[in-house]
């Protein structure tokens, strides 16, 4: 007779929400744990792909060793990360003047209408 205790009926595996994936940045190979979904492991991907590229690009442009072309790299990708944060916040700004600038066009234009419909009565 199969045994139906509670503990037997818990070996259906439980699907995971994460997986590992093998990157390897500069002459580091690394597994690092992502989200299932696949947008995670090609950003991942693209990150470590364009880390890359600019560590080559340092090392060759300036005979620097990996630790001095990781900082070089670092600070690089600091700044693009600064210039957009900056970037985003100024188009914020922009947004909610232009919602104020609709808000009272709108708001004159009901004034403007009362106005002209008292001045007719």
């Amino acid at each position: 007779m199969p045994d139906r205790s509670p503990d037997m009926q818990a070996e259906t595996p439980v699907p995971t929400l994460t997986r590992v994936i093998n990157l390897r940045v500069g002459e580091v190979p690394m597994a690092v744990t992502i989200p299932r979904e696949e947008e995670a492991e090609a950003t991942l991907r693209a990150a470590a792909k364009e880390l890359n590229h600019l560590l080559d690009e340092y090392r060759s442009q300036y005979d620097l060793t990996t630790i001095e072309a990781l900082t070089y790299a670092a600070i690089h990708l600091g700044r693009d990360k600064y210039r957009l944060l900056q970037q985003q916040e100024h188009a914020d700004y922009e947004g909610r003047l232009a919602k104020l600038s609709r808000d009272l066009d709108q708001a004159l234009d009901g004034l403007s209408t009362q106005s002209s419909h008292r001045d007719n009565t």
